[in-house]
Order: structure tokens, then sequence, then C-alpha cells
């Protein structure tokens, strides 16, 4: 999970504007507008150096001077303070019941002659004094709860910052954009996906995860959110040409392999949505959120249902189980990103979702369909050599699919055939009944309806000639 430290606070020398955030994938940027501003001041991440901050000035702006503070300033979080305060005032109650249950056993009758009197003040004492231990006990409690929220905040890294300041020039009604790294706050973008049996219906549901770390909420904020990394993909990859070589016989020799190693450079559902398409990248536009301080929102940015076509894709070439799999076609892109899967409101797991295009069919799979039985049986399997004809090897295998659910499902099975890639090996399918489909790669497919309780068996297999 990517992480982010934001952290600024207008100190009231200026008209304040708004504040916006933007994130992308990798990184994510806090700006502060200005309405004439002569001096801003502003609290900055330690991490933030001069260079980081960028300007945005309105035709009628200039920057004069501008200064970041070395010195660095701690503070104590609010919420602890609030903390401290309200164990200083438990321990104050706790004292004065102390106080009075200390008047009260040392209470003194013997000089009372009236035994009646005696009785009644007794009584009056035991029932005070039991409603004083009961309320010391209670408090008690408390104070050791608060003392271990005390203690979980005095964990957490301090509020640490330092000052920075700037001094314009500007005319009436013109404004300045203060703008800078923001790696205090953590966002994780994923997928809720709801399928439908019942209504044949894929419901997804992009939403995104934010907390932020800062010694402050950032109240009705702006919020951006793009599609891409910031420095992805800016330019093409170099062109190399393609030369086309006859093939040489290979000479095996001993050789010393030497390694090579490479270095990397290192909410409640929210109003007021708006999603555009950019020029190269979508974005999401999100107005007058807050976020609290330590404190996740989940936001919901968009929700598509669209139809589906289900049917039971079986591989022969692996498993040899039956998965569930609709099929359907989005009316916008989604990037690719972890989703939680769930098939009639029930929980399936985390899948990672590839890429889909904009009206392009898709297909997603929903699990192992455990009522589809799938038995795979090696019928045969012969070589044989001739002076003449070569080498032939013949291999064959009998499927059988059941279904033992009370209705029909549509069935796709898919297995595998060897793809020769030279003239002088040969490959012969063998299918019965025959197949519908076989791809360049070798993907042989059989689509059918299996009705409730039938079975079916499928025949495949292959020769292989290989000339001497």
């Amino acid at each position: 999970m990517k992480k982010v430290f934001l952290g600024t606070l207008l100190l009231a020398l200026s008209l304040y504007a708004n504040t916006t955030l933007e994130l992308y994938t990798n990184k994510s940027y806090l700006t502060k507008s200005f309405l004439s501003p002569q001096k801003v001041e502003l609290k900055l991440p330690l991490h933030v150096k001069s260079e980081d901050i960028r300007y945005m000035l309105d035709e009628g702006c200039e920057l004069r001077s501008e200064h970041v503070a070395q010195k660095v300033i701690k503070e104590i979080p609010k919420e602890l303070q609030k903390l401290q305060e309200k164990k200083e005032d438990l321990s104050l109650q706790q004292n004065a019941l102390l106080a009075k249950r200390n008047l009260y056993t040392t209470f003194d009758l013997q000089n009372e002659k009236d035994f009646s009197k005696i009785e009644k003040a007794a009584s009056f004492l035991e029932q005070n004094i039991l409603k004083i231990e009961t309320k010391l006990s209670l408090l008690h409690k408390e104070i050791q709860e608060v003392q271990k929220e005390i203690e979980e905040l005095e964990r957490k890294p301090k509020i640490e910052y330092k000052l920075f300041e700037a001094h314009f020039t500007c005319k009436k009604n013109a404004s300045v954009k203060i703008s800078y790294p923001f790696e205090q706050i953590s966002f994780q973008p994923y997928y809720d996906i709801f399928a439908d049996t019942t209504k044949n219906t894929l419901n997804i549901v992009e939403k995104i995860a934010l907390t932020q770390y800062s010694f402050e909420d950032l109240e009705d904020i702006d919020l951006h959110i793009y599609s891409k990394s910031f420095n992805q993909d800016l330019t093409p990859k170099v062109f190399y040409p393609h030369y086309l070589y006859k093939e040489q016989p290979v000479v095996y020799k001993d050789a010393v392999m030497a390694k090579s190693a490479s270095l990397r450079a290192a909410m409640p559902e929210a109003i007021n949505i708006q999603r555009e398409d950019l020029e190269t990248l979508y974005s999401y536009t999100l107005k007058d959120i807050t976020l609290k301080r330590e404190k996740t929102e989940k936001i919901t940015l968009s929700s598509e249902e669209m139809k589906i076509n289900l049917k039971n894709f079986i591989d022969g070439y692996g498993n040899n189980k039956a998965y569930l799999q609709a099929e359907f076609t989005p009316q916008k892109n989604y990037i690719q990103r972890e989703a939680n899967l769930f098939l009639n409101a029930l929980p399936l797991g985390i899948i990672r979702l590839g890429n889909l295009n904009e009206k392009v069919n898709s297909h997603l799979y929903l699990g192992e369909n455990q009522f589809v039985y799938v038995k795979k049986e090696l019928l045969k399997t012969k070589a044989q050599s001739s002076f003449f004809s070569g080498k032939t090897s013949n291999e064959q295998w009998k499927y059988t699919l059941t279904n033992t659910q009370n209705k029909p499902l549509h069935v796709q099975f898919v297995t595998k055939t060897p793809v020769s890639k030279d003239g002088d090996i040969e490959v012969k399918p063998i299918a019965n009944p025959a197949f519908d489909s076989m791809s360049a790669e070798g993907k042989t497919s059989w689509e059918f309806e299996l009705g409730a309780k039938e079975t079916k068996e499928i025949i495949f297999g292959y020769e292989i000639k290989k000339s001497e």
C-alpha cells in the first residue's frame, strides 16, 4: 500500500480560498489557494524542501521572497492533550471521593447515647461508603482506559513540522496557488464486484480507501484522483529494427556465465463526483470532502451494472475442473487493480482484475462449480518408428463430464493440441465429437448444453508424425 506525507496549516496571514489534494497511483500533491496574499505562512512536513514547492500565480501576482525554516517544531497532538486533561479531571474526582470516604470511615459515634440515632447514622454511613466504593471502582476503570489510550497515542509518531514563509505582490482578486508533495496519507483504490446469477447481472463498484495522518482534519477539500502513476509511460519504447538471419547449427561449449544486476530508481459514499476523460488518462473530482485525521474513509467513485451471460468453462488442459464464467461488455474503461469478488452476496475472495476496455467483450471467472464433475482417463498411448514414415506417436483421452444439478448448463470445454513449428512435424487432432474451434496456439474448444443430471463423453487426442 502506498504512503504519502502531508501537512500544512494556514496561519491566518492571508485570505485563504481552498485546498486541493491530487492523488496519482504512486504520488500525491497538496495545493492551497490564497486570494490577493501579501504574506503566507504554512506548516510544512519535514521532507518538503524549497525545490519541492511549486507556485501557480495569476497575472498580476509576483513572488518576492520565500523561506523554509530549518528548525523543527514539535507539538503534542490535540487528542493527547484532551486525554491528559480528561485523566486529570478523573483523578480530581477520585481524590474528592477518597477524601469523602476517609471522612465517613473516621466519623465517631461513641459520644452518641441514643441507640436509634446511632443505628440511623451507621446505616447512612454504610450506604454512602458503599456508593463511594462503587464510584471509585468505576473511576479507577475509566482512568485505566484513558491511560491506555494515552500510551497508544504516545507510541505514535510525534507531530513535527517546519515553518514556511512567502511574500507576494498581488493585485486585487489575483490568486496564488502553493503546491508540494503530500506524504502523510495512505490510499488504496479497489473494486467491489457483485455477480447475481438470479438476475444475470454484474455490478462493478469502484472505490478508494483513504487515511491521512497529518496533525489536522482536512475539511471541505477538493479531491482529484488520477488513473495513472506520476511519470508513467511518458515516452514510447526505443525502436530497434528486426533482422532475419538463416538459422545456423547451435554449437554448445563450456562457458563462464556472468550474472548481471539491474538497478531501479529508486466514507460514506461521496456526493458531487465527476469523472472526466482527459487527453491521455481519466480522473475523478470530488468536492467538499472531509478527511478526518487517522480515520479511514471509504469513498465510492462509480458503479456500473451490466447484463451477463453465464457458462461453465472446463479446463481440460489443466485442473480438469469447471469454473463459472460471466461474459459482459463494460461501457467504460477499468484499470488493473485488486477486487473483492461476491457471488449472490457470498464473498468468494480477492482477485486481481485485469484491464477492461470500453465496449469490448470481457469475461470474469466466479470460482469453481463443484456441481460439475470432470473425469479424465488415458485411453491410448502408442509410439512406433518406420524407416519410410519416420516416428509416429498417438495419445488419446476420454473426458466424462457430469452435471449433477437439476438445471441445464451452458458448457465450454477447452483442451490443448500441440502446435508444430517445424515442417517435418505433422500433428493430426483426434476428436469425437468434433471440436467447434481450434486457435493457432492449439486451443481446442467445444461448446454445448449439458442437461440436468446429464453425462457427456468427449474423446480427444492427437497423432504426431516426425520425418526422419
